[in-house]
């Protein structure tokens, strides 16, 4: 049995694992390379929580993240604005009915067709979901900091995290103090996003098949023709999603934040912005939500989506190396599916089963489901 845990990564997967652990009893250290945490990703998203997955493993486990998140709040207070999430989908959630009779507490789950009017005579129609909404990220990441440092757990800022393959093991070092002790019984938990197969490359042993992927976020407003002064935003709609024409809109702030959902295959770290995007959006928006046209685009950002091969996260054991455990590929939905994680990486852990021999059945996120391919 592990009693040591040394995590890498400090987004919104790595704290998700220290809170996840941190009882008291183990020796946790959290090691994160910048100054503080959740500084991209986790930071760079819309940070929108969505319940509605047509993937049958996904639609399970963000139902699940949802009650989830209902207990951290009785803790931690509201962490979730429940604005309402109106989606028109490219596919059915079909296991939303089974999910519901199964959980009649959470009823509040269920969709409904609904129309909304928006400017310019349009219509918007699709599934609403009165429960879905905005996570307050900064609330979310300092309730995991606090709890699990009260329970002991360590966090390591600003130290460069390095992974070599000894005897079969993992074997840690920084540029700051060199080789890391640990004990006999450590487990180290890979949780470092876009990072996470880089960590591996220089020892060339197997990683699951996890790539980052970088989209675009667009912060627009409008100005008064006549003032010039930006226009308020009095709107109370529900996040808007068409999945058909790859595009969500949400209000923040005096404007909206969307994308046209543009994605491209990158590297660790690329969080440069592309300027051609910047060009494609506001047509892009104006075709989908015709009362954009007179909006501009105040700030853009890229931020990173880490998608496993099969878009389903990678939670586990490796299947090769006798002391890793992965928490990747959490494939821009890490703020919707943290809470859910939480009894999931505690189950894991604690079986300390050999991936090698694991079902499937039993942890449909398990690494060796790629070799099985």
């Amino acid at each position: 049995m592990f009693s040591e845990f040394h995590i890498i990564g400090g987004g919104m997967a790595g704290l998700t694992v220290a809170y996840a652990l941190a009882n008291g009893e183990r020796t946790i250290h959290l090691w994160e390379k910048e100054k503080l945490p959740c500084m991209f990703s986790s930071s760079k998203n819309a940070a929108i929580f969505r319940t509605y997955e047509s993937d049958p493993t996904l639609s399970m486990l963000v139902k699940e993240s949802y009650k989830q998140l209902g207990e951290l709040e009785k803790k931690a207070g509201t962490l979730l604005d429940r604005c309402g999430l109106l989606i028109n989908p490219l596919e059915q959630d079909y296991y939303e009915n089974a999910y519901i009779k199964n959980n009649p507490e959470m009823t509040e789950l269920r969709s409904v067709g609904q129309t909304i009017h928006l400017p310019e005579g349009l219509d918007f129609s699709g599934y609403f979901l009165s429960a879905n909404g905005i996570v307050d990220i900064h609330s979310l990441q300092n309730y995991y900091i606090r709890t699990a440092s009260m329970q002991g757990a360590v966090f390591h800022y600003n130290h460069e995290i390095n992974m070599n393959i000894e005897d079969g093991a993992v074997q840690l070092s920084n540029g700051n103090s060199g080789n890391i002790k640990m004990s006999a019984n450590s487990l180290i938990i890979n949780a470092a996003g876009s990072w996470a197969v880089n960590l591996l490359k220089a020892s060339h042993v197997w990683t699951p098949p996890v790539e980052p992927y970088k989209r675009h976020l667009f912060f627009i407003r409008s100005r008064d023709k006549k003032t010039g002064h930006v226009k308020k935003n009095n709107v109370q709609w529900p996040v808007l999603w068409n999945e058909k024409r790859d595009f969500y809109l949400r209000s923040e702030g005096d404007g909206f934040l969307g994308t046209h959902c543009d994605q491209r295959e990158t590297h660790a770290g690329d969080y440069v912005s592309d300027e051609k995007e910047f060009h494609r959006f506001l047509p892009s928006a104006i075709s989908v939500f015709p009362f954009l046209k007179d909006y501009h685009i105040a700030r853009y950002w890229a931020c990173l989506r880490t998608f496993s091969l099969d878009q389903i996260p990678v939670i586990g054991f490796d299947p090769f190396i006798k002391n890793l455990f992965w928490v990747s590929g959490l494939g821009g939905r890490g703020i919707t599916i943290s809470p859910g994680l939480i009894p999931e990486i505690q189950r894991l852990v604690s079986s300390n089963s050999s991936e090698t021999n694991v079902s499937l059945k039993n942890n449909p996120y398990s690494p060796i489901r790629f070799i099985h391919l």
